[in-house]
């Protein structure tokens, strides 16, 4: 019997799904270098689906959305900031992507 997994149920799967401890040291550093630009915290945010996926998630919630969705993470960094991604990261290391307990 073939077992097929829905969009919902994989979009529901994904949401669980923690990002990538190693993520944390690299996106602090970059960060933390004057001279980072957005399409380098880009590419790195984008090597982790699931970090990807909450820095988009993040700007689109109520404290950064002008009404205006957001579908890209160069978008969603240019939205909420590099400070604010610094911050938001050991947040969503500390709650390690279980968005039912993360405070956005």
């Amino acid at each position: 019997m073939k077992s097929t997994v829905s969009d919902l149920e994989l979009k529901a799967a994904a949401r669980t799904l923690p990002p990538s401890p190693q993520i944390f040291g690299k996106l602090s550093r970059l960060l933390k270098k004057p001279e980072t630009d957005v399409p380098e915290i880009t590419d790195l945010v984008n090597t982790d689906g699931s970090l990807a996926g909450q820095v988009i998630r993040i700007s689109n919630g109520t404290a950064y959305n002008n009404g205006d969705p957001i579908e890209s993470v160069e978008e969603a960094i240019n939205r909420i900031g590099f400070h604010e991604l610094f911050k938001r990261q050991f947040v969503i290391a500390l709650f390690n992507g279980r968005d039912a307990c993360a405070p956005w």
